[in-house]
């Protein structure tokens, strides 16, 4: 999914995860702004991951050098950034490298709060399907 998609679905998921940490005993205001807020931009930058796969998979930068000179296309989903073939090479260490980094963000979630893992775990889960989804061509 583009960008802009996956900060669309993260913002829902993250209302939603909000609301329901809301009913469980309302936070205040800040810790939902900033959960909000969090849940918005893993939902976007988790994606930062492929440009170090891109990287091992071609031996160069140039998916990150071009993600930046066209990053306004990039964002709102305009410019590809990788040709058919690398991305299909790239789908199954990309959704696994997405498990990793929410396992990871969900640990330390979980030290921090419970609550905040299972926020963390929702959005990262709602990004994957989202992917799998687009992968599949369902969505």
């Amino acid at each position: 999914m583009y960008p802009v998609e996956h900060a669309a679905v993260g913002a829902l998921v993250s209302a939603l995860g909000i609301a329901g940490l809301w009913l469980l005993g309302p936070p205040s205001v800040t810790v939902l702004a900033a959960l909000f807020l969090y849940g918005l931009l893993v939902s976007v930058f988790i994606d930062l991951d492929h440009f170090p796969l891109a990287r091992l998979e071609a031996g160069h930068w140039g998916h990150f050098r071009r993600a930046v000179r066209h990053l306004p296309g990039v964002l709102l989903g305009r410019t590809k950034l990788f040709e058919r073939a690398v991305a299909d090479r790239l789908r199954p260490q990309r959704l696994a490298s997405h498990v990793v980094i929410g396992a990871v963000l969900a640990g330390v979630g979980w030290i921090l709060d419970p609550a905040f893992a299972g926020f963390t775990v929702l959005v990262v889960g709602a990004h994957l399907t989202c992917d799998v989804l687009r992968d599949r061509e369902l969505l």
